[in-house]
């Protein structure tokens, strides 16, 4: 998932690095914009659409961020870097890594991390474990051989335990792998304890690749993964505004969370530490899905997961909205919740919801450098 800081002012050394407006590379973008208009006007159009679409909606799914257009720019620009070049990008991206996350060995893969975990677990199939530690799904290889334990993190109101992951690996004797990717914006931010060093291999989506870190060294073919875009991200993820806008998306979850259990909702695990606030819904899914579409149709996205709901406040803090704008969605949550539940007639409130989410779009604009990136899945 890619969680970026908002817009600000170039400095420093970043500042005096940067091409000016007539560098080959600012051509490149700016001509590749105007010639897909020019050439294509009928993708150009549906790509607009899209781009407006999602800034007139509210995202309150579990991943939503904001994009620093910076990120997609530089891996667009690796295209044709091989060899030497890419060689240093990787290199570029591997120090930073290793810094901002304190990893005395680190990996950049091309592959998903999905596909990276399960080389690592040796290609041996994967099957739950009878011990999970919720809300996290954890697997194991069978008996027979050495035992992999993989541990995947999904977004949750609550920090992982690590340490109960450990000892439970520990217990099985086994290899203890973390794919954190639903929470490593939080790790780099320092608002979620770090896997290592209970995790013998951590991994994580980045920029379009997987991240392998570990403190000892993980055995994996070489190659040479797109690693610009991963450079740019941890380079974003190491600066103090980063950080606070982190920490302003937790408090703002917090305050949704408290607001929320006041307006009779069941709140998971009694509130949140992270950006995920949890909504129970007496294990009954199809109000789950109904509460989610209703949301949807006033231009409101939020997550179901089974029988509850999950809302993220990545996307909407790096819009600007606060404490005052998180009690205005929650009181839009359970007026929309509402008609759901006694039945009644939603044309008027429906209309009325989509007119309130309107407003709170238009008064936090998404920012002149940010996209919007609803599911970013293994970006962080």
């Amino acid at each position: 998932m890619e969680v970026l800081s908002p817009p600000r002012a170039a400095h420093g050394p970043v500042a005096a690095a940067q091409p000016g407006p007539r560098s080959p590379l600012s051509r490149y973008l700016a001509d590749a914009v105007d010639v897909l208009a020019e050439e294509d006007p009928a993708l150009a159009a549906v790509l607009h659409e899209a781009h407006a679409q999602q800034e007139a909606r509210l995202h309150l799914t579990a991943t939503a961020t904001l994009t620093d257009p910076t990120v997609p720019a530089a891996s667009a620009l690796a295209l044709s870097a091989g060899g030497a070049a890419g060689d240093r990008m990787e290199q570029l991206a591997l120090e930073r890594a290793r810094a901002l996350f304190g990893a005395p060995h680190a990996r950049l893969l091309s592959r998903t991390p999905a596909a990276a975990v399960a080389e690592l677990a040796g290609g041996a199939p994967l099957t739950p474990l009878a011990d999970p530690a919720p809300p996290h799904e954890v697997t194991a290889t069978a008996e027979g051989g050495p035992r992999t334990l993989v541990a995947t993190l999904r977004p949750a109101p609550r920090a992982a335990d690590f340490a109960r992951l450990r000892r439970l690996a520990d217990e099985s004797r086994a290899r203890l792998i973390v794919d954190s990717t639903a929470v490593t914006r939080l790790v780099a931010a320092g608002l979620h304890p770090s896997p290592l060093p209970y995790a013998d291999v951590w991994v994580t989506g980045l920029g379009g690749a997987t991240l392998v870190l570990a403190a000892d060294v993980v055995d994996l073919p070489a190659e040479q993964p797109a690693a610009a875009a991963a450079a740019r991200l941890l380079d974003l993820a190491a600066r103090d505004d980063y950080r606070t806008a982190t920490a302003e998306a937790v408090a703002n979850a917090r305050e949704l969370a408290a607001e929320l259990h006041m307006l009779g909702w069941t709140v998971a695990t009694g509130g949140t530490d992270t950006t995920v606030v949890e909504l129970c819904l007496d294990g009954d899914a199809p109000r789950a899905a109904a509460i989610r579409q209703a949301l949807a149709s006033v231009g409101l996205l939020v997550d179901a997961y089974g029988t509850a709901l999950l809302l993220g406040t990545q996307a909407v803090t790096l819009r600007g909205c606060r404490g005052g704008e998180m009690r205005q969605l929650a009181a839009l949550l359970t007026e929309i919740r509402r008609t759901i539940d006694d039945a009644r007639p939603t044309g008027f409130h429906r209309q009325s919801a989509r007119a309130a989410v309107r407003r709170l779009a238009s008064e936090f604009p998404v920012p002149q450098r940010s996209l919007v990136t609803p599911r970013p899945g293994e970006l962080w």
